[in-house]
């Protein structure tokens, strides 16, 4: 019999690359923080992959979200604090037609 396969809620994360991978750890925020001592989030699950698998899996990600969006009707917004403080902008993630 096999092993079920875990699953986890995330809402942080963080990458890094090397020459011969990259390597995602995702996390999730304490349920209770205290102001006064921030805490960082616990790492839940770590994902190694190839640099060509991370380049596959982002441009799978783009288009089918980008799909979803033009299919639903709905607009997954992000506040502008988002964008500014990841160096991004909306436009960067519209697909070129």
């Amino acid at each position: 019999m096999s092993e079920a396969v875990p699953e986890f809620f995330s809402d942080t994360f963080e990458f890094s690359f090397s020459p011969y991978g990259l390597t995602l750890a995702f996390g999730a925020r304490p349920l209770r923080p205290l102001a006064e001592q921030p805490i960082a989030p616990a790492d839940r699950a770590i994902v190694r992959m190839s640099l060509e698998q991370a380049k596959i899996l982002s441009m799978l990600l783009r288009k089918e979200l980008n799909r979803y969006e033009a299919t639903s009707g709905i607009d997954i917004s992000l506040p502008p604090d988002v964008y500014r403080e990841l160096g991004l902008r909306p436009n960067d993630w519209r697909l070129p037609d």
